[in-house]
């Protein structure tokens, strides 16, 4: 029996991810503030390369805004630029950001790892093998 070969790329079940960094979860408490305050936006996840958005309004695509993340009593600000933005059936939109790596990246990096690691449970190995 012969079989036809898909090469990766073209495979029609395996979506294809761009994004060079994990995204996970936002934390319950993260938030964001643009430095378009007409804005208004809830954080879906993030990451080391950036986070995911639920805005009320679109953002277009290439523009930086000042973003400013809070958890807690620990706040970090940094520049992101707009990766995409689309409309959902809800009328809000869901945003990419990539974070820009300027010389606040390091700050943003820690807390982004900070809030992360306390996410990742890992299972200890158990016996001796």
């Amino acid at each position: 029996m012969k079989r036809d070969r898909v090469s990766a790329d073209q495979s029609p079940t395996l979506p294809v991810s761009r994004r060079r960094a994990v995204r996970l979860e936002a934390p319950a408490g993260l938030t964001i503030t643009l430095s378009d305050t007409s804005i208004s936006s809830k954080v879906i996840d993030i990451g080391l390369g950036g986070i995911g958005l639920l805005a009320n309004r679109p953002l277009r695509r290439g523009v930086t805004y000042t973003v400013t993340l809070c958890l807690a009593a620990r706040k970090v600000a940094c520049e992101a630029r707009t990766a995409h933005c689309r409309r959902r059936e809800d009328g809000n939109w869901l945003v990419g950001m990539a974070f820009v790596r300027d010389d606040r990246i390091a700050s943003v990096e820690q807390f982004v790892d900070e809030m992360t690691a306390r996410q990742i449970e890992l299972p200890w190995p158990t016996g001796g093998h």
